[in-house]
């Protein structure tokens, strides 16, 4: 969910299309990614609340937050494997 801080009021939300706990953000270049605990990565334009991109990382649980390395978004999942994808 995106809030004015001025005022308080909602300016945009995204429902993510699987459940995420504890696996984090990564916010690049006004663009945040975040890993739903079965594997499938979100992508949000924080300006227009739009999805930029929905991709399967793993069948795996991801339960750590992801990190930026230049031009990769990089997260981990339980079975171990390193997942990475373009920055868009």
């Amino acid at each position: 969910m995106q809030i004015d801080p001025a005022d308080g009021t909602e300016i945009a939300r995204h429902e993510t299309a699987e459940r995420v706990l504890d696996e984090g953000f990564v916010l690049v270049d006004g663009i945040v990614y975040v890993a739903s605990h079965s594997g499938l990565l979100s992508a949000v334009d924080l300006d227009s609340g739009e999805v930029e991109q929905l991709v399967r990382l793993s069948t795996a649980p991801v339960l750590a937050p992801g990190a930026a390395f230049g031009d990769l978004i990089v997260f981990g999942d339980f079975a171990g494997a390193v997942r990475s994808l373009l920055h868009i």
